[in-house]
């Protein structure tokens, strides 16, 4: 129950783009190589869901911290769905599904089902009103309010939902509005992380957890520019790039390899880069993300 809750959340966490290969490797970096970046720069996104992949965290490793802390439920940190209401334009309303989307692995992470339904609807009438909602068809829906007291049962239909409307943008040939979705959700991801990290210690398990999103981040960000022609887009990347500049500055040491032997006699070589984060570097990080936000719920 613990990894599918996890897996769920960071599946919620990353960008909605289709994997052509994938990274196993246990190991910090940017496994994206040169053909994304210039796939972004000569503006041939048709070429992008073919041709490169994205390396993220395992759940374990990003969200196992905060079910072993038995942090406490924050419903006060979560878009209330009453904002629903407020998103008007195309921008706002796949902003925030993408938003609404981590609220709702976050409730699902603290097993707080009584609060899934609103966040399903309010998803179900951003899809509407961004004419996707063939991505959330009834049957789907009923089988929420069916499944309401089985927690299993909704986490799996949660991961559904979303993989619903991933296809769907796909299918449809709508990756800007992927795009925006994307951002949407990884910034909430951000946000929800760091509203835990109250005071710095550069020890922090989550803190760490933070910063493995800064590869997740680049990945993001060059996707998002293959379709900076969009208006939509062009206008929101500028939020995005604050806040992947501010995890460019963070120190990268590279983590000499060194031999280990397991339990059962294997050797594994250990190695990769280590992240150091400065108090004014969190600060401001912190700081901006939030703002961003705001600024994406307002």
């Amino acid at each position: 129950m613990k990894t599918l809750k996890t897996a769920l959340l960071m599946l919620l966490c990353i960008p909605p783009i289709y994997y052509s290969c994938s990274n196993s490797s246990n190991t910090k970096g940017d496994s994206s190589g040169s053909t994304l970046k210039e796939l972004a720069t000569t503006g041939d996104p048709s070429e992008i869901k073919d041709k490169i992949f994205y390396s993220f965290p395992s759940p374990e490793e990003v969200f196992a911290y905060i079910e072993a802390s038995k942090l406490e439920f924050d419903p006060a940190i979560l878009n209330p769905v009453s904002n629903g209401r407020n998103y008007l334009n195309l921008t706002d309303q796949s902003l925030n599904l993408g938003v609404y989307i981590s609220d709702l692995a976050y409730i699902t992470l603290f097993n707080q089902q009584e609060n899934s339904l609103a966040y399903f609807e309010v998803i179900h009438k951003l899809t509407v009103q961004l004419k996707i909602s063939e991505a959330f068809s009834e049957s789907l829906y009923n089988r929420i309010q069916e499944n309401l007291d089985n927690v299993d049962s909704l986490v799996v239909i949660s991961g559904q939902a979303y993989q619903s409307i991933v296809d769907y943008l796909s299918e449809t040939e709508q990756e800007n509005i992927s795009a925006l979705v994307s951002m949407g959700a990884y910034v909430e991801c951000l946000y929800l992380l760091l509203s835990y990290v109250v005071t710095f210690d550069s020890n922090d398990e989550m803190l760490n957890k933070v910063l493995d999103q800064k590869f997740a981040i680049n990945n993001l960000y060059e996707f998002a520019s293959a379709y900076q022609k969009d208006k939509m887009v062009s206008e929101t990347l500028p939020y995005l790039k604050e806040i992947k500049d501010l995890f460019d500055a963070i120190e990268e040491k590279p983590i000499a390899p060194s031999d280990t032997k397991s339990d059962d006699k294997a050797l594994a070589i250990t190695g990769g880069t280590d992240l150091h984060i400065t108090q004014e570097q969190f600060n401001k990080l912190k700081e901006t993300v939030n703002n961003t936000r705001n600024n994406f719920i307002k």
